[in-house]
């Protein structure tokens, strides 16, 4: 139902606007040189050189002033203002068109203020609209609900949805963000999309088709090639209540999500998330330094009691073959009980900081299957 009023809206305008334009043709036999200035109605020849307010202001070559009415043409380049509901620029713009749809069919060098923006070149300035379309490439900025550019954007694009068909070389943020070709800069929102990313995408959802020397960070970061997504098969702990637990690795080698569930005892659980990351020594060894919050459960006569601890490690890795990696090191975490919970965590050494709080100090072994390329 959205789509279809949006598309009516669209459409009605553009109608409006040609028919005023040929209406405008029709009044004027030689338009060129005539002039007609009568307030409800003005069409002027080339550099006219005064203001025109009215209903319907038409420019019929270019213009150095500006135009107040309900619609505003000009058929040359636009070297001034535009201010009413309806506003076209056949040529170039270097100015600011202000209205409800705006329209320039070649480059702004400027500014649109309206509800609807449409640009069929290149804009070099910024746009402020619910919908922003760019044909060609954005030297700039586009802020709205919906920013589009069909080629590449070498600047900001802020909205609900920002998509680029091309390069994007500078940031998106927004909602969602949508790039078709590279990102050499920063996509900043719940979801991300990107062909290639050599820059940083920051969000709930992230997805990558190649990654080059990017980051991706978010709850769940999907690289379709040059990531790493890995299954921790087993890490055995020092922890008394939690001996081991198993976990997956998403993200890239350099920075990577982490979710971990517990093996407990009793009736205990441990669900963990946190992140990590993989600092080559050599072709086969590594740091993995990693940090993880972990939510600890215990199920005390039908009660839910709860703690929880947030560790970081720094182990030394090796890489054993393609499929297999091995590592082991040092954990350090501090841990925080509920008012009525007891400590579910007892390591290699415990320090009761409060009655709330315990710093430990303990060890962990991991066994990882890489089935990333």
């Amino acid at each position: 139902m959205l789509r279809k009023s949006f598309t009516k809206t669209i459409t009605l305008g553009l109608l409006l606007i040609g028919a005023a334009y040929q209406g405008a043709n029709a009044q004027t036999p030689d338009p060129q040189d005539t002039i007609i200035y009568l307030g409800f109605f003005n069409s002027v020849p080339n550099n006219f050189d005064y203001p025109m307010l009215g209903l319907a202001n038409v420019a019929n070559e270019n213009y150095s002033r500006f135009q107040i009415g309900l619609l505003n043409i000009t058929k040359g380049n636009l070297n001034g203002a535009q201010v009413g509901i309806s506003n076209l620029a056949s040529g170039n713009i270097n100015g600011a068109q202000i209205g409800t749809l705006n329209f320039a069919e070649k480059s702004v060098d400027g500014v649109q203020i309206g509800a609807y923006n449409l640009i069929s070149g290149k804009l070099d300035g910024a746009t402020f609209g619910a919908f922003n379309v760019s044909n060609d490439s954005i030297g700039g900025a586009q802020f709205g609900s919906v920013n589009i550019s069909l080629s590449s954007v070498d600047g900001a694009q802020l909205g609900a949805v920002n998509i680029s068909a091309g390069e994007v070389d500078g940031g998106q943020f927004g909602a969602l963000n949508i790039a078709g070709n590279k990102v050499d800069g920063a996509q900043i929102g719940t979801v991300n999309f990107s062909r290639k990313l050599d820059g940083f995408q920051l969000g709930v959802f992230n997805y990558v088709d190649s990654l080059e020397s990017g980051v991706p960070l978010g709850l769940v970061s999907i690289v379709r090639k040059g990531g790493y997504f890995a299954i921790d098969l087993v890490e055995v702990y020092t922890a008394r209540d939690f001996p081991a637990g198993i976990s997956v690795r998403l993200g890239a080698k350099s920075l990577y999500t982490k979710y971990v569930v517990s093996i407990v005892e009793k009736d205990n659980a441990s669900f963990g998330l946190g992140l990590g990351s993989l600092i080559p020594i050599n072709k086969r060894l590594f740091i993995n330094p990693e940090m993880v919050y972990h939510q600890n459960f215990t199920n005390d006569d039908s009660f839910w009691k709860n703690s929880s601890h947030t560790s970081l490690s720094a182990s030394f890795g090796v890489n054993l073959n393609r499929w297999f990696q091995v590592s082991a090191g040092p954990v350090v975490s501090l841990s925080y009980k509920g008012t009525e919970s007891d400590f579910l965590l007892s390591d290699l050494y415990t320090h009761k900081l409060n009655d709330n709080s315990n710093l430990n100090v303990g060890f962990k072994a991991s066994l990882t299957l890489v089935l990333s390329k």
